[in-house]
């Protein structure tokens, strides 16, 4: 059973919004805290460690969540974390988990998916949900592709052109000559058929290369 809440959110309406969720979602209602920012969670928790479950917003002024998260987990503080955002990033998706999130969430979820990854954070157990499970599944395809395109020499070029290295000086860190270099840079623009350097260095981000 969650018997206490804490919400982490900048804006105010936000909330007031998640606190009115809550009373409908459980009988009895919890009792729920705010903070409008990381280091007010951090004493907020300090002073209350029976706090079953934090409802911590990513992107706030001052103390950001990630910040937030990363400090919990060094108070080890009990608490579950369910990471709430409106960005659907896969970085941000994967560093939660990383740090020790529970669940990651995004702001237009429903009130049933907010439930669930607040019984299983309550728990200490990992709530997936379809969004997570989509990017790993991409992330995993994107890689295979990378292992199938690109060479292990052509992605060391691809990583000093993204470092913004000319090519006699990747010649000299490869130690090989600047007309190979060259060549390495033709290959990856004809392989990744992209047109520019700009747009070989978004593929390799995407590909999880750089």
């Amino acid at each position: 059973m969650i018997k206490k809440v804490l919400i982490v959110e900048d804006h105010r309406l936000m909330r007031t919004a998640l606190r009115r969720l809550l009373t409908t979602m459980y009988d009895p209602q919890p009792e729920i805290l705010e903070a409008s920012e990381g280091r007010e969670a951090l004493k907020l928790l300090k002073a209350n460690p029976d706090i079953d479950v934090t409802i911590l917003d990513i992107q706030m002024s001052g103390m950001n969540g990630i910040d937030t998260l990363k400090a919990i987990k060094m108070s080890h503080h009990k608490t579950g974390i369910a990471m709430l955002t409106q960005y659907d990033h896969s970085s941000l998706i994967e560093t939660a988990y990383e740090l020790g999130a529970n669940a990651f969430l995004l702001k237009n979820c429903g009130p049933e998916e907010l439930k669930e990854a607040m019984t299983a954070a309550a728990n200490g157990e990992i709530f997936v949900n379809d969004l997570f499970g989509a990017r790993k599944k991409a992330q995993k395809t994107l890689h295979h592709r990378s292992e199938t395109l690109f060479s292990a020499r052509e992605v060391d070029v691809l990583r000093l052109i993204a470092k913004g290295k000319s090519s006699n000086t990747i010649a000299e860190d490869l130690g090989i000559s600047v007309a190979t270099v060259l060549s390495y840079r033709k290959q990856l623009l004809s392989k990744s058929k992209t047109q520019n350097t700009a747009e070989l260095i978004a593929l390799g981000y995407q590909l999880g290369l750089i």
